[in-house]
C-alpha cells in the first residue's frame, strides 16, 4: 500500500488478499465451470441465457458476501430475500 496523504480503504486492504491476477483466474474458473455444467445438462440450462462473468461483477459479488458477513441479521426477509437458497 503507498504512503502518502489518501488514507487507506477497505478496498485497499481487500486487494492486499486478491489482485487482478487472482480475481481473474477466480472468474475464468467459474466461466470454465459454469460452461462444463451446460454442457453436463443442457436441458436444465436451455432456459438461462448464459453470459461470461467478468471481474466487476465477481468484486460486486464478493463486495456482498462480505457485507453479509459483517452485518449479521438473523432473518434473510431482513436481507430482502424471501426464502434462503440452497
Amino acid at each position: 500500500l503507498p504512503l502518502g496523504s489518501e488514507p487507506i480503504t477497505a478496498l485497499d486492504y481487500f486487494s492486499l488478499f486478491f489482485d487482478d491476477e487472482i480475481l481473474e483466474r477466480v472468474v475464468i474458473a467459474t466461466n470454465t465451470y459454469a460452461e462444463d455444467k451446460k454442457d453436463s445438462k443442457p436441458s436444465m440450462y436451455r432456459r438461462f441465457k448464459q453470459k461470461q462473468l467478468t471481474k466487476k461483477e465477481m468484486m460486486h459479488y464478493l463486495g456482498v458476501l462480505l457485507l453479509l458477513g459483517i452485518n449479521t441479521i438473523r432473518n434473510y426477509r431482513q436481507y430482502g430475500i424471501s426464502r434462503a437458497v440452497k
